[in-house]
């Protein structure tokens, strides 16, 4: 995986943002650079982190596959007919492909890269969830502590992935239009 797309400056604006180079990241934050040396460097940074993540999450849904495949044996009768299970699990390949692969165009890429990770995330999430409530149903917590365990890890991933770039949002250079707080969000009171 690799993101790729740094916009161009545009030195005949009236915006001192438009005048800089700038990746928009996909997670509602845009970076600015003064010149496209230090933009490439931070996509490498970014590429870096983020096939981290990647990695990261692909060891986590190994050990969740393992705890459905032990329950899906055991609690077969609930499995044959259980169609949502299915779907997520054709979800998170899907998603999983998508993450790792090049499957946009260059303009919309980064988002793209964000949204397909994070949607991965809230699969793998939902198919954890869906996998307690079973262990429930039958009153065995065996495998209770550790898709827990693997749903926490999880959500810091998408933490960690939807406030990458912040303090560097917040070192942009203001605008007038730009009466925002924490990373891209309005602050209270904004007219939008």
């Amino acid at each position: 995986m690799a993101i790729s797309n740094i916009q161009n400056r545009n030195l005949n604006s009236d915006m001192i943002r438009d005048k800089l180079y700038h990746i928009y990241l996909g997670n509602d934050q845009t970076v600015y650079f003064g010149n496209i040396k230090l933009a490439k460097r931070y996509l490498v940074q970014l590429n870096s982190f983020l096939n981290r993540q990647l990695v990261e999450i692909n060891n986590i849904s190994i050990y969740i596959f393992i705890d459905y495949r032990k329950m899906a044996i055991i609690y077969n009768e609930y499995f044959m007919k259980d169609n949502y299970t299915h779907e997520l699990l054709m979800n998170i390949d899907r998603f999983f492909i998508k993450s790792v692969s090049q499957t946009c165009s260059l303009v919309n890429r980064n988002s793209f890269y964000f949204s397909n990770i994070l949607k991965l995330i809230g699969y793998l999430i939902e198919l954890c969830n869906v996998l307690i409530r079973i262990i429930k149903k039958k009153r065995t917590y065996y495998y209770d502590q550790s898709l827990k365990c693997n749903i926490k890890r999880l959500e810091e991933i998408k933490e960690s992935i939807e406030k990458y770039g912040i303090e560097e949002q917040n070192k942009a250079p203001k605008c007038f239009y730009d009466h925002r707080t924490e990373g891209n969000k309005p602050a209270a009171g904004d007219d939008i």
